[in-house]
């Protein structure tokens, strides 16, 4: 992942310049005597926008806003909508969210069906920065492209709001890049975001006046990440700034600013250091991005110098410039107080505190600093979990990568050093932290089903809006018409969420965290869970049973050999059953060995994996090294001794506990599914099903049908796919299952359906992979049918040959029919395999463990 300063470029605004003739014509009507006088102020807040006086800008729209508040039935509604979008503009460039929100909203309430271009053209202007707030980057893209057509549509290109568009939409896209791509891609969309600077650059030039220091700034800043850019490139920008705007409150570009993030990017701390300490010296600041960013990096500095004491007072500070509560209250406010301040910026500001309290800690030994940051950790978990209930899936996971990451690792190193003076304590903290790396969109969508009334249309929008995404990120383009339709929709999507989030919150209870204690309480004799999350350099493992529970790690070192057994496994690395299985028990030994020591040896394993380990196996792996002689058969595996069940998290896997159901196949409605091209494959298997199904039908049709499929699945007990899949490791939500040739199911559609199955079972190509985010996990179309209800899903890791599969599923079927539980049917079957009963040469794991249950 690449590091990204979580303030650095952060856009700001630029106010129309003068109101269009066609917009002045068409409000004339609406006009009063006292909107005459709030043109003329207004033309004021414009021109003062222009010259960068921004102080004075804000000082003469906050007496607007008040002559609003007092006299607002005679103000006309463009005039307040006007009035209200400065306000959520400036308070965007000084860096307070909230009043970004509100102010767009009472904007957007005034705004009307059909207004004039360039109130409509601010208003997106207004959206996109919303967007901002809500971590949504291609979101905020695809609204300030909608932005500037407008103002082509009109002719207004040469207004000032249009390079602020363009302005905007570089940020999006940078954020997006540094989220989502890397390599060739990152690159060139890169290369994309510089043109885009370049044009409002041009645009602000051809203009005139300062605001071409903003497009110079963002340009600098970007430049710095650049290895082709060099400080002859940047000293060339500061020798334009110097004759643009006013140098002495620039307002954009201060040059020790651009100077410091340059050596800061480029490895020349000494230089950083002087450039940021000299920049301080200018306060006070319009906006706030420039303090923030010098005491951040200043701050980090100081802890690698080891200055803790200078690195706590640029934290305290840090937090007075961010209108975040200072250590002390923030450690006594009960969880749930409202009135607590949830901008995005305040836990991470937490976080940086805590790190300074745990290095002093390991520099010092004062326990105070450990309990220090222990507590503050806890109190930001409590606030990054309550965050997330009504955002969207990429909102979430821009959030996760830019601050889940350094969350989740901070509050685990701070558990790990509490754990050896309260290791109670301290484990039920590393717990939690590990649920928080784990399936939190999905448990939150799982908590609404039943619950939430217009849960359907809710869904339906969600899935429309991310289809328009998804062909919005291909090329960074899409026909106006369909931009207007994704902001209608959008406009609409959030109406529904306003009557979804009274729920949500109703249901947080259920979805906290709980004990360990109450963990174990829940587990059944024989039953134990294995949490793994990456931390540094470590994998760390967290055993529960019902007797106890302890922590291990083991080095990340152990990668290569994961990926060797995932050759084997593919069939892309041929080998002997004894290199086989010295590879396996090499994993073996540092990640399940230790659970020999538990008192009472488990059954099942619930195995909540990390990213590192979601295609990893277990089944397949070797309770001991390999002799040369040996044939598969003789080998021992995991599957002899352990029923696996893979777990998105604990919390989901209590909600699916909830909804899960005996199976009896002789009354089961039973839906089978089969690609034309696998019909010959699964013909036995189809047989079977259609003979134990008690009078649901069975679908095995020459070309099945998705709209067959999505009509006649909601209805049925089990559902069985042999189809072929395709899951996209590098993009979210671009999964599919293909009925046929020219048919396919996006795993966004099957989330949406309402299915009351009790079991699915995907009997096609990695139907477990996709987009893999630590802190939610892997978006799959396993994960999909999860969403749509299902609580037990049958899936594949890897490809595994069309006959293979069949044979073991032939297995796990008169299993389930004897009442085993799914997970315990496929370990029985898997067992059959390996011992050969199958078929002697589907002895060889590569033809079984592919399958896993989850």
């Amino acid at each position: 992942m690449k590091f990204t300063f979580l303030i650095a470029m952060l856009p700001a605004l630029w106010m129309a310049s003068c109101s269009h003739p066609a917009d002045a014509q068409q409000a004339v009507a609406e006009r009063t005597q006292l909107d005459l006088r709030l043109g003329d102020s207004l033309q004021l807040v414009r021109e003062d926008y222009a010259d960068l006086e921004s102080w004075q800008a804000l000082d003469r729209v906050y007496r607007l806003r008040d002559v609003v508040a007092s006299q607002g039935d005679s103000v006309s509604a463009p005039t307040k909508t006007e009035i209200y979008q400065h306000l959520a503009v400036m308070h965007y460039e000084r860096g307070y969210e909230d009043s970004v929100i509100h102010y767009t909203a009472l904007a957007n309430r005034h705004l009307g069906e059909d207004p004039p271009p360039l109130l409509l053209a601010r208003q997106l202007l207004c959206e996109a920065f919303l967007k901002y707030t809500e971590w949504e980057w291609l979101e905020m893209d695809m609204v300030a492209a909608l932005g500037m057509a407008v103002l082509l549509d009109h002719g207004l290109a040469d207004d000032g709001l249009y390079p602020q568009l363009l302005l905007t939409q570089a940020y999006a896209r940078w954020k997006y890049a540094n989220a989502w791509l890397e390599g060739g891609d990152f690159d060139k969309v890169a290369g994309d975001v510089e043109s885009l600077v370049r044009q409002a650059i041009r645009h602000y030039r051809a203009a005139g006046g300062a605001r071409e220091r903003h497009a110079w700034e963002d340009w600098s800043l970007m430049a710095a990440r650049l290895p082709h850019r060099s400080e002859t490139d940047l000293r060339a920008a500061l020798d334009t700034l110097a004759r643009t705007g006013n140098p002495a409150e620039p307002v954009y570009a201060y040059p020790h600013r651009l100077l410091a993030y340059w050596h800061f990017r480029r490895g020349a701390p000494d230089s950083m250091r002087y450039h940021y300490e000299r920049l301080l010296e200018q306060a006070p600041f319009y906006r706030l991005e420039n303090p923030r960013e010098a005491n951040y990096i200043l701050k980090l500095n100081s802890l690698d110098r080891g200055d803790y004491r200078r690195a706590l007072a640029l934290s305290i500070d840090d937090l007075r410039l961010s209108n975040c509560a200072q250590p002390a209250a923030r450690l006594s406010v009960a969880v749930g107080d409202t009135s607590f301040s949830e901008r995005y910026i305040c836990p991470y500001l937490d976080l940086e505190l805590v790190k300074v309290y745990l290095g002093r800690y390991r520099a010092e030994a004062d326990t105070a600093d450990l309990h220090r940051a222990f507590a503050l950790a806890q109190v930001t978990m409590d606030r990054y979990a309550g965050s997330f209930p009504s955002q969207r899936d990429e909102g979430v996971i821009n959030k996760l990568v830019e601050l889940g990451d350094v969350l989740l690792d901070v509050c685990l190193e701070t558990a790990l050093e509490m754990q050896r003076q309260q290791p109670v304590v301290a484990r039920d903290a590393i717990f939690r932290a590990m649920e928080l790396s784990q399936g939190l969109l999905l448990l939150r969508d799982l908590v609404t089903i039943g619950e939430v009334d217009n849960q359907h249309q809710w869904r339906s929008l969600h899935a429309s809006l991310e289809n328009y995404k998804r062909a919005y990120r291909r090329d960074f383009s899409l026909p106006v018409a369909e931009l207007r339709e994704f902001r209608k929709l959008d406009t609409r999507y959030r109406r529904e969420k306003k009557k979804v989030q009274p729920t949500l919150t109703a249901l947080s209870d259920f979805a906290a965290t709980p004990k360990l204690s109450a963990v174990r309480a829940h587990l059944k004799p024989g039953q134990a869970l294995l949490l793994s999350t990456e931390l540094n350099d470590q994998i760390l493992l967290l055993c529960v049973d019902p007797d106890t529970a302890f922590t291990y790690q083991v080095p990340t070192s152990i990668v290569p050999r994961l990926d060797t057994f995932r050759q084997m496994l593919t069939g892309e690395l041929t080998c002997s059953p004894g290199e086989y299985a010295d590879v396996a028990y090499q994993i073996y030994a540092p990640l399940l060995a230790p659970l020999e020591g538990l008192s009472a040896q488990p059954a099942e394993l619930l195995f909540v994996p990390s990213p590192l380990l979601s295609e990893v196996p277990l089944s397949a792996l070797t309770v001991a090294p390999g002799r040369q002689e040996e044939a598969f058969t003789d080998l021992r595996y995991v599957v002899d001794n352990y029923v696996v069940r893979y777990l998105p998290s604990w919390r989901v896997e209590l909600l699916h506990a909830a909804k899960r159901k005996d199976f009896r196949m002789d009354v089961a409605d039973i839906g089978v599914w089969t690609h034309p091209q696998l019909v010959g494959y699964a013909a036995g298997l189809t047989q079977d099903l259609q003979r134990a199904g008690g009078g649901g039908w069975s679908v095995a049709t020459v070309a099945p049908q998705t709209s067959a499929f999505v009509s006649q699945a909601p209805a049925l007990d089990i559902i069985h796919l042999t189809v072929h899949a395709r899951g996209n490791t590098r993009q979210l939500h671009e999964n599919y299952l293909h009925l046929n040739d020219r048919d396919s199911l996006n795993g966004i559609v099957v989330a949406q359906l309402p299915l009351r199955a009790g079991l699915v079972v995907l009997a096609a190509c990695a139907t477990s992979s996709g987009f893999q985010q630590a802190g939610e996990g892997t978006f799959s179309l396993r994960r999909s049918f999860h969403l749509a209800g299902v609580p037990d899903v049958i899936s594949s890791l890897y490809d595994i040959p069309a006959a293979a599969t069949v044979a073991v599923l032939k297995s796990f079927y008169d299993q389930l029919a004897m009442g085993s539980p799914p997970a315990t049917a496929l370990a029985q079957a898997q067992r059959s395999c390996r011992a050969g009963a199958l078929s002697q040469r589907y002895a060889n794991p590569r033809y079984w463990a592919g399958l896993i249950a989850g």
